[in-house]
């Protein structure tokens, strides 16, 4: 027999939590991201050309990095309403 125990509350607050950090954090991002763009204009040769190449590599990871930290709250979200509607009906048919 399964058994399980959820705090949907507590996960549907879990990824309002998330979702406020990612925001925090994209914001983060673009401004180190601009700060590190605007180096670009600092040099030039070969140094310039791999430095911009990491940061083309950074822009790539940090783009799928928040893609699945977006697709991980949100899924948490799905599930935390799910356990919430789920119990809600469990509940009505006790009340017929």
């Amino acid at each position: 027999m399964t058994r399980y125990h959820v705090d949907s509350e507590a996960v549907l607050a879990a990824t309002g939590t998330a979702n406020a950090t990612i925001s925090r954090v994209q914001g983060d991002i673009a401004s180190l991201t601009s700060q590190l763009q605007s180096l670009q204009s600092s040099w030039s040769g070969s140094a310039s050309l791999a430095f911009q190449q990491v940061l083309g590599e950074w822009k790539a990871t940090h783009a799928h990095v928040e893609a699945q930290l977006v697709s991980l709250t949100h899924t948490l979200g799905q599930v935390a309403q799910h356990y919430a509607e789920l119990e809600a009906q469990n509940t009505r048919l006790f009340m017929r």
